[in-house]
């Protein structure tokens, strides 16, 4: 595993709870994080972790107030089971964050992802979009959110690139509750063109929207138009020697794909890229959000340091255990013996679970820091009946000479 790499136990910590106990500058040069044993992250745990570009909890399920702020390295946030943000500025200034994976929240606090380089978002679940939450997002360009039905002041305030808002059947309120009015609409989109805007809305939706915005609110925007969600190709190459999940498959618009990079024997996983070779992430599984025709590359490279080889004897009065090397680059071919001594007899090579060859002279390619242990047992002595004298009720057998 690549160095700048904090994974799973035990390299990851039982808990990440303030930044007195993380304290980032012992991250050194670890730039993903990707802990499963997580379940929660405190206040300020991450703050002004200048250094960290990519973090995965696939198991947390809350994160308190201004966790990851002010982490102007930050690239990538995963967080597959977090169902509520309810504390404020908890990614604001990651001013390089463009992307995240929320797919089960439904509640999220205030100026969560202000001063942030989002530019394509979807919540499949979140019910109200709170104040400034995308505050100042200057490259937010799309905008998912199927199931909201309250989107209040601020909440796109700044965000001068926004050109698409996809929504649910149900029309949200806006700014504030009952029908929009004009004011409340600018209140939501303050210092945005909203001719600039397209409202993208189920088939068969529009009379509802008609209803609940009233034709002049709705006119404020470029258009609200039914749109067909539409398909996009997620094409994935590989560099180097490894395998991958999710080939060539078409996704439905606006939804996430999960993604996996495995290497192959005596390879390791570097990183993804993405068509115009710019590093995506550097954590091998990955949750994409396909707004468009897609094509990613896993990179994989050639483990280059030397796989160690151990062996010994499981006893050294019944035999003796010896190889052709203690360490080789991975791949290569090593041989490994054993001799057994007189009156013992070799049965197996044991790699601590199974034996793997029942040859003494045993030669095969190395792949990973390997130990062997030559098993010995005591030789059987073959007898067969040369001459049978029966004497006072014993059988005496001779032994084969």
């Amino acid at each position: 595993m690549s160095a700048n790499v904090m994974a799973q136990t035990p390299s990851c910590p039982a808990s990440f709870t303030t930044n007195d106990e993380v304290k980032c500058a012992n991250l050194g040069s670890i730039t993903d994080v990707e802990c499963d044993n997580i379940t929660a992250i405190g206040d300020n745990a991450f703050k002004n972790c200048y250094s960290l570009k990519n973090v995965s909890f696939p198991n947390v399920t809350s994160i308190a107030a201004q966790a990851f702020e002010s982490c102007t390295g930050l690239i990538s946030a995963s967080f597959p089971k977090v169902t509520s943000i309810s504390a404020i500025t908890t990614f604001t200034n990651c001013s390089q964050l463009t992307s995240i994976y929320f797919p089960t929240l439904t509640t999220i606090s205030n100026r969560t992802f202000e001063n942030t380089n989002l530019e394509d978002v979807s919540f499949p679940s979140l019910g109200t979009l709170n104040e400034e939450v995308f505050n100042n997002c200057i490259n937010l360009k799309k905008v998912s959110l199927p199931s909201v039905t309250f989107i209040q002041g601020y909440a796109f305030m700044g965000c001068i690139n926004l050109d698409t808002i996809t929504l649910g059947s149900t029309p949200p309120e806006l700014g504030s509750p009952g029908i929009p009015t004009a004011a409340n609409v600018g209140y939501v989109f303050q210092n945005v063109t909203l001719k600039n805007i397209t409202v993208c809305i189920p088939v068969g939706s529009m009379d509802d929207y008609e209803t609940a915005w009233t034709q002049p609110i709705m006119e404020l925007f470029k258009e609200v138009v039914e749109c067909d969600a539409g398909t996009h190709s997620l094409t994935l190459e590989i560099d180097g020697d490894g395998i991958v999940t999710g080939v060539d498959e078409e996704v439905v618009h606006g939804t996430f794909k999960k993604i996996t990079a495995t290497a192959n024997s005596c390879y390791e996983f570097v990183n993804w890229t993405n068509s115009d070779d710019d590093e995506v992430s550097k954590s091998s599984t990955l949750d994409v959000f396909v707004v468009r025709d897609t094509t990613l590359t896993a990179n994989f490279t050639p483990i280059t340091t030397p796989v160690t080889l151990s062996v010994s004897s499981n006893n050294t009065t019944m035999g003796t255990a010896s190889s052709s090397e203690s360490s080789a680059t991975c791949g290569t071919p090593v041989t490994v013996t054993a001799t057994p001594l007189v009156g013992y007899k070799f049965v197996g090579w044991n790699d601590g679970s199974k034996i793997v060859s029942n040859a003494p002279s045993y030669t095969f390619n190395i792949s990973k820091d390997t130990t062997l242990t030559a098993i010995f047992d005591i030789a059987k002595k073959k007898f067969h009946i040369k001459k049978v004298n029966v004497k006072d009720g014993r059988l005496i057998i001779k032994p084969q000479p």
